[in-house]
């Protein structure tokens, strides 16, 4: 991604720099964090499965000692 730069004095130049890197990070940040969010709830559905079906067997031996 190459955005031209108006400016011609070095310092401002170095500004306009730092101001699209810091505004490339936020947006890369934010894109991470939402991946995290996802997987995060993809294994939260999973635990929530996994313990009820060990509930439901659970429930199930308990019914044959019975």
């Amino acid at each position: 991604m190459c955005v031209p730069c108006a400016y011609d004095d070095p310092m401002d130049i170095l500004q306009f720099k730092i101001r699209l890197l810091r505004k490339n990070i936020k947006g890369w940040a934010i894109n991470i964090n939402v991946n995290i969010r996802k997987q995060k709830l993809e294994l939260l559905k999973e635990f929530d499965i996994s313990g009820r079906e060990m509930a439901r067997v659970k429930r199930e031996r308990e019914d044959e000692d019975h």
